[in-house]
């Protein structure tokens, strides 16, 4: 199994950041490869209506390493 994993430590604000990782993610679920697992890590003060979508495609694993300030 093929663990492969993104974060995201940009501000929410920066919404093509959140677009790019929209379609990746996306992108990426159609892919036929049942052996890839796939996970995005979110600080804790992320928006929960972002990581419900995001769940959609991926686990999400918030950390508060990854919180801003």
């Amino acid at each position: 199994m093929t663990r492969l994993a993104f974060w995201y430590d940009y501000g929410v604000e920066y919404s093509g950041g959140l677009n790019y990782f929209r379609n990746l993610l996306y992108a990426l679920s159609l892919v036929e490869h049942k052996n890839v697992v796939l996970y995005v890590f979110f600080g804790n003060d992320v928006d929960p209506r972002i990581t419900r979508e995001f769940s959609q495609y991926a686990t999400v694993v918030q950390t508060r390493v990854l919180t801003r300030k």
